[in-house]
């Protein structure tokens, strides 16, 4: 009941809707806080992944001298021609500034007569057995292939940021795409619940517990928010299709697609006729790209690669070529495709495709309009977020970037665990003052559930890129004709990993944290000093040469190791402070590399 003249609006609860954005905030970040930190880390390292790789084939040597590129486009076509003749698709991906050899690549569509009556394995062994690859000096034509080592490269780290590891791909993408949206949704409601969120950019108060840690988490938040929304929301677009699917066949009923083919279809030899003819008009009138001719089943002899090489720089004098690919080789219908680097749209990559046979130029998609408007939008949010077309100092900003979500993550972690510390030990106190008369055995003591996720916390926080610097000593250390080289290197890094969570069990609370940190420091010390004992591309070597991606990488180690050291001096010296002015009881106290 109202009194008239002396009505008033009921003010709502102006901390309800920020309370409620918080809750979301917290729980949709803290469930897959842990797969968030691993995708963060190994994707950061997946902005160098072809100098990772280059690191970690040291047999293949620098290349100082001036590349013409016809001359290397003669050896490719030469070594092809002889070692792939039966392949229906030949790679050649050029040299870059973050390589020096062309990648040679080959492989061969199985047709249904072939993989009929086997099995998945024995399907994917018989793709594999018509697979190869090599690497060429691009100054000398020699070949690099069997005498170097089989390893993962940076481009295992790089896929494990996308689909991780030991798990099928299916399951793993679905894992990461659902992390992400739950991430997306943390950042927007992160945004929601900073008041002062420009404030926090510049407040830090060391040396307060759990203050300090909000403060770092709030920091890394504000700093990184542009890349953390950008590189989240272009992930999930990526798998688009996969998680919301009306967004790909929606349009597909509406051109006439048999949808049920297309979901059963394994491989594009098991697609309908209709079905392939539309994917030819839709790839041809949307995308500009014609889809290359069917396999004639007739041999016929192709023009050099060096005559359309010629041909091509004559139309396309200053484009830099990210690769030539060979469709159906030594066929009556073989097309030779040059295909430019990417820009920062992923979808709109210039192409000039040529018959293999005659030598006529059948397309230039650089003579067509883009794309569609949404194909273009796509495509540059995938360019943004793979960052191919960055120079060096980009992609240095990238890796910092990436290295500082993760820290933002970590923080988050800590800062909850902290919390969550911080609130049982406030009811142990209560608990202890009620229940004064009983002895100290009986005392309320802090709860197993907060010690185990602390212990997991620095388990994952600094366990993982342990792991990583283990990936790495792998490479040197397994004997280079072991089979499965690559496998092995994955094991060692998820071995490693495993001990750091065995080791932060094992060992005392208080120490956690420094020996880790110090376990860190000397393991990526190690690996230049590994590398300088293993092969002859160590620093002392690579700087006199010029040889900038394998010097970088020794140097990038040796700077993790002073980082990682310098943070496990600091927490040791603030520990022995405090051992020397607390008392014994300091195991039920704060977790964290802050005390």
């Amino acid at each position: 009941m109202s009194i008239p003249g002396k009505t008033k609006a009921i003010q709502p609860d102006q901390g309800g809707f920020r309370q409620a954005m918080s809750v979301v905030h917290t729980w949709s970040t803290l469930l897959p806080i842990w797969v968030l930190y691993f995708v963060f880390i190994t994707g950061s390292i997946g902005y160098f992944h072809i100098e990772v790789t280059s690191w970690m084939k040291p047999e293949i040597p620098h290349v100082s001298e001036n590349v013409v590129e016809p001359a290397m486009v003669e050896y490719a076509d030469g070594f092809l021609r002889d070692n792939a003749g039966n392949a229906t698709r030949w790679f050649i991906n050029f040299p870059s500034e973050r390589k020096d050899t062309a990648r040679l690549s080959w492989s061969r569509t199985l047709t249904p007569e072939e993989t009929e009556n086997l099995t998945e394995a024995e399907q994917e062994k018989l793709r594999e057995d018509n697979r190869g690859n090599a690497d060429l000096h691009p100054v000398s034509g020699d070949v690099f292939d069997e005498q170097v080592r089989e390893t993962g490269g940076g481009a295992l780290l790089y896929r494990m940021h996308y689909v991780l590891h030991y798990v099928p791909r299916a399951l793993g993408e679905y894992l990461v795409v659902i992390c992400s949206f739950l991430m997306f949704a943390g950042l927007i409601t992160g945004i929601v619940i900073h008041k002062k969120i420009f404030r926090d950019f510049f407040t830090f108060r060391p040396g307060k517990g759990q203050r300090s840690w909000l403060d770092t988490h709030n920091i890394f938040s504000v700093m990184t928010l542009p890349f953390q929304l950008m590189i989240t929301f272009s992930g999930i677009l990526f798998y688009v299709a996969t998680m919301m699917p009306l967004v790909l066949y929606g349009p597909a009923v509406t051109l006439g697609f048999d949808i049920e083919n297309i979901l059963s279809a394994s491989s594009e030899e098991e697609l309908s006729p209709k079905n392939k003819e539309l994917i030819e008009v839709v790839t041809e009138e949307v995308f500009g790209i014609v889809p290359p001719p069917p396999v004639s089943g007739v041999k016929t002899e192709m023009v050099p690669l060096s005559q359309l090489y010629a041909d091509y720089r004559m139309r396309q004098p200053e484009s830099p070529i990210f690769n030539i690919l060979v469709q159906n080789p030594g066929d009556q219908n073989a097309t030779v495709t040059f295909q430019a680097d990417w820009g920062i749209n992923r979808q709109a990559r210039d192409n000039i495709v040529y018959s293999a046979v005659s030598g006529e130029m059948l397309s230039d998609s650089s003579q067509k309009d883009g794309a569609s408007l949404a194909s273009d939008v796509q495509g540059v949010f995938l360019g943004l977020h793979e960052g191919r077309f960055s120079p060096i100092m980009l992609r240095w900003l990238y890796f910092f970037t990436g290295l500082a979500g993760a820290a933002m993550i970590a923080s988050g972690a800590i800062l909850w665990a902290t919390k969550r510390r911080r609130n049982h030990e406030r009811e142990i106190q209560r608990l202890t003052k009620r229940n004064a008369h009983l002895g100290e055995d009986e005392m309320p003591k802090l709860g197993k559930g907060v010690i185990f996720v602390e212990h997991m916390n620095v388990a994952s926080i600094i366990g993982l890129p342990v792991g990583v610097a283990a990936y790495f000593l792998a490479n040197r250390l397994i004997p280079v004709a072991a089979q499965d080289r690559g496998a092995l290197e994955a094991d060692a890094m998820f071995v490693a990993w495993g001990l750091m969570f065995l080791f932060a069990i094992l060992r005392p609370a208080k120490r956690i944290w420094s020996e880790m940190l110090w376990i860190a420091c000397i393991a990526y010390a190690l690996i230049p000093v590994v590398n300088l004992l293993t092969t002859q591309r160590h620093l002392g070597v690579s700087v006199m040469a010029g040889d900038w991606v394998i010097a970088g990488f020794d140097l990038t180690m040796l700077a993790f190791s002073m980082l990682f050291g310098l943070a496990a001096y600091r927490i040791s010296v603030k520990q022995e402070g405090a051992g020397q002015s607390e008392s014994a009881a300091f195991d039920n106290r704060e977790l964290t590399p802050a005390e």
